[in-house]
């Protein structure tokens, strides 16, 4: 994880040739997220823990991450995810944000089947009394909302780091392809992507904002329907 409080970008640096000495078979580089309610945030807050990375700072250790794993040769899986061979195959990760039906199993699991999103009790003593007592260990499910094919197809391609534009129309109709035009074209005005035969392709930045370009997307497509079709956000 890069970005934290107090890490320098020789600390990562560090960190990366840690994983190349090792006999690991994969490491996913993931950028610190601060969240609201954390003990992190909290700590920042109150000083005793120092600011975390700025987005400019966190923007070159992404940039430094891929040069060294691409220098070593090891292979990229996704846009956040590398593996030295087949044992890592980062299927779980890309499943998920490809809207693959997954079963949630264990406390705290999320998942979603059969058209619903479900999460797992999270503290294990609850967990345990809920199985205990012949009941579904569940703190929520709900009905998942919103064109499935489509957001699997957004969520796989940001995941990877490229999106076959020809396939909005195969999962939403066509014209969704141009109806995302706008969007995409502004992306590319701004060095955040570029388009070739028919792929949305994220450049290193873009890359790093991938999660906040694929948000966006989904973002555009609620406030901006598409033949008068409501796209919602997956729950």
């Amino acid at each position: 994880m890069f970005g934290l409080p107090g890490q320098t970008l020789d600390d990562w640096e560090q960190d990366l040739h840690t994983f190349l000495q090792s006999k690991a078979h994969g490491v996913d580089l993931y950028q610190l997220i601060l969240l609201g309610s954390s003990r992190m945030k909290q700590s920042i807050d109150n000083g005793s823990m120092p600011e975390p990375a700025s987005s400019p700072e966190r923007a070159e250790m992404f940039r430094r991450g891929v040069d060294i794993l691409s220098s070593h040769k090891v292979g990229r899986l996704t846009v956040s995810h590398w593996g030295r061979d087949t044992r890592e195959r980062n299927i779980y990760n890309h499943g998920v944000k490809s809207g693959a039906e997954i079963m949630p199993f264990g406390a705290g699991a999320g998942g979603n089947f059969a058209g619903h999103n479900a999460m797992s009790l999270r503290t294990l003593p609850a967990y345990y009394e809920a199985l205990d007592a012949g009941q579904k260990p569940l703190m929520m499910m709900s009905k998942a909302t919103g064109n499935k094919p489509l957001l699997g197809t957004i969520g796989s391609g940001f995941d990877r780091g490229w999106l076959e534009i020809g396939k909005l129309d195969h999962v939403a109709g066509a014209g969704m392809s141009e109806h995302c035009m706008p969007l995409f074209d502004a992306w590319q005005d701004n060095g955040l992507a570029t388009i070739h035969h028919g792929i949305l392709d994220l450049t290193l930045p873009g890359q790093f904002w991938n999660v906040t370009m694929h948000q966006a997307l989904i973002n555009f497509l609620e406030q901006h329907p598409f033949a008068g079709k409501n796209t919602e956000k997956a729950a």
